[in-house]
């Protein structure tokens, strides 16, 4: 498994409105377990290459974690290639726990009261102001 930390998902062409909105948790990792599934079933890149008729090159960078962005279908081509059915199997993201509660309890504030958390709505004047 490759974790990826919030740092190294931004690209060149990253927004700063997302990128200002990453760094407000920049503990987010994210796991990359492409490599330990191909492990599972047997299977090199190459193999699961020709199967999902995904580039090489793409499963190689993905494998690696030099490549970030994947496509919706690209990830169903590799969950249905390797006959997975929760795409945590694959690629997940880990917040830190007091993140985990702090989210959880906001969105029940905000479901409950329509009020968006109040470092969203900072976030949000200042996108508006960029």
């Amino acid at each position: 498994m490759i974790e990826t930390g919030i740092y190294e998902m931004m690209h060149k062409e990253t927004s700063d409105v997302v990128k200002k909105l990453l760094e407000t948790v920049p503990d987010v990792v994210i796991e990359n377990k492409l490599e330990d599934r191909l492990a599972e079933v047997g299977l090199n890149q190459k193999q699961l290459s020709l199967l999902t008729g995904l580039r090489h090159g793409s499963i190689s960078e993905f494998v690696n974690g030099k490549k970030i962005n994947i496509s919706k279908y690209q990830l169903v081509a590799l969950m249905i290639g390797l006959r997975i059915t929760d795409i945590r199997d694959i690629i997940d993201v880990k917040f830190p726990e007091e993140t985990v509660e702090k989210f959880k309890e906001e969105r029940e504030t905000w479901q409950t009261s329509g009020t968006i958390p109040e470092q969203l709505q900072l976030h949000y004047i200042n996108a508006l102001e960029d």
